[in-house]
């Protein structure tokens, strides 16, 4: 899995819990990070890729589905930078 991948907790995802809409979540790359922050070379040369995990709404993943990752993104805007709101509506 890496970016652009979304992950949903049912085939017909259903809230995480009751007092919210949010439903999956959309692996994208940590932003506010350099090109060369994303990356972490081990010392043996193996590399590892940092990602931060974004709630969606139901709406929302179905909104990547039907467009791509980099418009998802477009929408979320700063969703992606501030802590997870489980009460935030869709932006769809």
């Amino acid at each position: 899995m890496g970016w652009g991948h979304t992950l949903a907790n049912a085939e017909e995802p259903e809230p995480y819990a009751d007092d919210t809409k949010l439903c999956a979540a959309a692996i994208c790359y940590p932003e506010r990070f350099d090109v060369e922050g994303l990356t972490c070379t081990l010392p043996n040369g193996d590399h590892v890729m940092f990602y931060q995990i974004v709630p969606l709404t139901g709406t929302e993943l179905q909104y990547k589905f039907n467009n791509d990752m980099e418009a998802l993104e477009g929408v979320l805007g700063n969703v992606c930078f501030a802590p997870i709101d489980k009460s935030r509506e869709s932006l769809i």
